[in-house]
């Protein structure tokens, strides 16, 4: 009898070598083999294009998030590379607040690997345990959007609570201060200290009352749009709105705000040439269309549908095994009635 599937989605980037290397790496959710907690995970594999078949091998898990936690929010596991080809992964704090300031859990970190997983040993935390080499800042909350400027420096932004996002420049051995300070409240309207109470804390660069729910953010370093250069691009959930944030020096000051009604997340891949106003160039989630900003392309964040066989359908493992599995190109029907194509990758059985 064929095994049932299910399956997860898992966010896909390219190595920054990957014309010579082959590597991808896909970050996603996975449980606990009892099904009761969950936490993020970096695997990465090598992904050959002139492959018709579009397989995916060498399959390696690099990082776990620990410990798994109950609850569904607030994984971040988001991936960017360094001008020095360091991984940097935002590890959020899944909505269990005081671990951000501890050194013995991944939760509310910035953390910075070695391409292979390995820890650097140079990272600012050395004697803090052996968990604490990896972070490369704390005290942070649900982090979605990460990329580097065109001096080499790391910029964040993470949703604050009730109020209060943020977009940080992120600096080695740095504290952020969540939870115990926030330019916003708790849900439930308790006010949180703010950051100039406490300036033994990294304050945010630019900060957002009331919220825009920022996801995705771009630093454009492309030749069309003169002005947006070094700008941060941020897109708005909550404000279904692109914030663009000029950069300038160690300072981020709001330059443009441009409601736009499909405007959900961004990232980048590479796409089409075209020439629109550059708030054409933004694509929704959920878009299948491909825009390019210069040498730059803005459209909805790579997803990986994973399908895994599973005994119990009701309670999926998103565990990947350390084998072979294929991917294809997939179309998924939407309630609208169009649909949003995928990466489905079909895994062996566990």
């Amino acid at each position: 009898m064929e095994k049932k599937r299910s399956y997860i989605y898992a966010l896909f980037y390219l190595s920054p070598d990957f014309e010579n290397n082959s590597w991808v790496y896909l970050s996603y959710a996975e449980s606990a083999d009892d099904h009761s907690t969950i936490g993020a995970v970096v695997v990465r594999a090598k992904f050959n294009l002139k492959n018709s078949s579009l397989t995916l091998t060498s399959v390696e898990k690099l990082w776990v998030q620990e410990p798994k936690v109950t609850g569904k929010g607030h994984y971040s596991h988001r991936i960017a590379f360094g001008p020095d080809g360091k991984m940097f992964i935002t590890s959020g704090d899944r909505q269990k607040l005081a671990p951000a300031q501890h050194f013995n859990s991944h939760l509310g970190k910035v953390l910075r690997l070695n391409d292979d997983g390995t820890v650097p040993n140079d990272n600012p935390w050395q004697n803090r345990g052996e968990m604490a080499k990896q972070f490369w800042s704390i005290g942070h909350r649900n982090m979605l959007g990460v990329d580097f400027d065109d001096e080499g420096r790391l910029w964040v932004h993470e949703m604050g609570p009730l109020h209060g996002d943020e977009l940080n420049l992120i600096i080695a051995g740095k504290n952020y201060g969540w939870p115990i300070v926030s330019n916003g409240d708790h849900y439930s309207g308790e006010p949180i200290p703010d950051h100039h109470t406490r300036p033994d804390f990294e304050a945010p660069r630019k900060f957002w009352v009331p919220s825009i729910a920022p996801s995705g953010l771009v630093i454009y370093d492309g030749e069309m749009f003169a002005d947006w250069k070094g700008s941060a691009i941020i897109g708005g959930l909550v404000s279904r709105a692109m914030i663009r944030v000029d950069l300038k020096k160690d300072t981020a000051v709001e330059a443009d705000y441009d409601p736009f009604s499909d405007c959900e997340r961004l990232d980048r891949r590479s796409g089409p040439d075209c020439r629109r106003r550059p708030t054409d160039y933004l694509a929704g989630i959920r878009s299948t269309q491909s825009f390019k900003l210069a040498n730059r392309c803005f459209q909805p964040s790579p997803i990986f549908r994973i399908d895994v066989p599973v005994s119990d359908p009701s309670r999926p493992s998103a565990d990947l095994p350390p084998a072979t599995f294929a991917a294809r190109p997939e179309a998924l029907p939407r309630a609208d009635g169009a649909a949003e194509t995928v990466l489905s990758a079909a895994c062996p059985a566990l």
